[in-house]
């Protein structure tokens, strides 16, 4: 894909329900030119390692999920949110300040 947002359909961003019809996650999920952050790096709460983390931009907009340190295996509750650019807010917390 080109740096221009879309494929060249008029009115759209490329992505349709394949009838012509607006795919309902770009309203809940508008990511411009589909470019979104994928990956962030986090200080465990636990350990303090400074880790690499995998971001999932099609899980939408606000995510809120549970994943484990790679180095201290303890548990994290991980929380995203995206803007409208594609760029990421991720904030960690301790899963034991539940």
């Amino acid at each position: 894909m080109s740096g221009a947002a879309g494929n060249g359909a008029p009115g759209g961003n490329g992505r349709s329900g394949g009838n012509g019809a607006r795919d309902p996650l770009d309203e809940d999920f508008p990511l411009g030119d589909g470019r979104a952050q994928d990956g962030a790096e986090v200080s465990c709460p636990y350990c303090g390692e400074e880790v690499h983390v995998h971001l999932d931009p099609g899980s939408g907009a606000r995510q809120d999920y549970v994943e484990d340190c790679p180095v201290c295996c303890r548990p994290w509750r991980v929380q995203v949110r995206y803007a409208a650019d594609g760029t990421a807010d991720v904030m960690l917390s301790a899963e034991d300040d539940l």
